[in-house]
């Protein structure tokens, strides 16, 4: 019983940094469920899609948001990246968009510009301090494993290659993509799994894998507190 205690203890992880590269927000709400706060950043609240338009967002950062975001449903696409973002518009805007004109929504097209070259600045020198960080990426995906390990490695090597420090990489695989790599050789990269993802439509649901994300964040786990300064889109629905 003492030895399953200490190794239980020492088994888990805190960070300085904890940030999301997405696929999209889930692992951001499920992060916040737990903890009661998230840090912004980047890709925090975007939508990568999968996750060859994030290696091309994260091999082109100038390029995102680099021209005017476009409205696309409830969120903002960048037409340099086709990354997702959410503004901060009204949510009636987005309901019912027809009683609105292009002019009502330049005001949160150029916040939502503004705010994302803040984040890109933030987000490379989070990755560049000497802080201990965490990235998190939930992998969306249907490809072999061989595909699978070797984009995880390509990912491991983009936040290198953006001038990583002392980062540890999380990927958080659903159960059937269940790998036989288990990446000992990659001292920094980290994967866990989960039955299934929220359906990227409702993220927000009550129907999801809570024992194993529970799991995740007991083991991985912020150094830092911080305090809600605003309320999410999501606390209003």
């Amino acid at each position: 019983m003492l030895f399953n205690f200490f190794f239980k203890k020492n088994n888990k992880k805190k960070y300085k940094h904890v940030i999301s590269i997405g696929c999209n927000c889930e692992n951001a709400y499920r992060f916040f469920q737990r903890y009661k706060f998230v840090e912004s950043s980047l890709f925090t609240w975007a939508n990568s899609v999968n996750i060859n338009i994030l290696f091309n967002a994260l091999s082109n950062l100038d390029n995102i948001l680099f021209n005017a975001p476009e409205k696309a449903s409830v969120m903002w696409k960048c037409p340099d990246t086709n990354i997702y973002f959410h503004g901060t518009e009204p949510m009636e805007m987005n309901i019912n968009p027809n009683n609105y004109t292009a002019e009502d929504y330049e005001p949160f097209a150029n916040e939502l510009k503004s705010r994302v070259n803040h984040l890109k600045e933030k987000f490379l020198s989070q990755l560049r301090d000497d802080k201990k960080t965490l990235i998190m990426y939930t992998y969306h995906t249907k490809d072999s494993e061989d595909v699978i390990v070797e984009n995880i490695r390509t990912l491991n090597d983009k936040i290198k290659t953006l001038g990583g420090n002392n980062c540890e990489l999380l990927v958080i695989l659903e159960s059937k993509n269940k790998l036989n790599e288990n990446f000992d050789n990659d001292k920094n990269i980290y994967l866990r799994y989960v039955e299934q993802f929220a359906p990227c439509e409702n993220v927000t649901t009550k129907k999801y894998d809570k024992k194993s994300w529970d799991k995740i964040f007991n083991e991985f786990k912020p150094d830092f507190k911080l305090k809600k300064n605003k309320k999410f889109k999501f606390e209003e629905l």
